[in-house]
């Protein structure tokens, strides 16, 4: 046995991890099972509504995007074997970085897309109303109208239902990670 070594020694031909370890290697595994599940259900009720959001076309090409962003993260983790040498170590923290950069744009634009069409189908009208002051007031209201020969104001529930879903739930986890990840920097570079 190497006395170096900083592993604990073979019980029965396993590496001997304590129970810190195995309960991080559950939540990660839970973790990556939910990401999956998730991206998987995108992808699905993406491609099933594909053409069932006359007005918004875009909604489900941001549902079949989407189900691939956690594809980038899956880099970085490869990456951060202690066998790989450091500038690759790097290029996996750039892909996490650019990951990260590009999940906040496209829930931005997915959010764009998604409320308004979520709005006008669950309120079942062709118009909505923005108010500058807050108030229900005449004067400060204007208002938009969408006629039926410029856009539908159609989109299947589910479909739209799923989606907002997803923005909700995106904009939570984002939140999460963003404020993991300046944990992480404050405490490898400040400390």
């Amino acid at each position: 046995m190497d006395v170096t070594s900083d592993r604990k020694p073979l019980e029965s031909g396993r590496l001997n991890f304590g129970p810190l370890s195995r309960v991080a290697y559950c939540v990660t595994g839970v973790v990556v099972f939910g990401f999956l599940s998730f991206s998987i259900a995108k992808v699905v009720i993406g491609s099933i509504y594909y053409n069932d959001c006359p007005s918004s076309p875009l909604i489900p090409l941001f549902l079949l995007v989407g189900a691939f962003i956690p594809g980038l993260f899956v880099v970085n983790v490869r990456l951060r074997n202690e066998n790989v040498h450091a500038s690759i170590r790097r290029l996996g923290l750039l892909c996490t970085v650019l990951g990260i950069l590009f999940s906040l744009a496209w829930l931005i634009i997915g959010t764009i897309w998604v409320i308004p069409t979520y709005i006008d189908v669950t309120q079942g009208n062709n118009s909505y109303n923005v108010t500058a002051s807050g108030r229900n007031d005449t004067q400060a209201t204007i208002t938009t109208i969408r006629t039926a020969s410029t856009q539908q104001a159609t989109c299947d529930r589910t479909l739209i239902g799923f989606s907002f879903a997803v923005i909700v739930i995106d904009w939570i986890l984002i939140t999460f990670v963003i404020c993991f990840a300046c944990m992480l920097f404050y405490y490898l570079v400040c400390s």
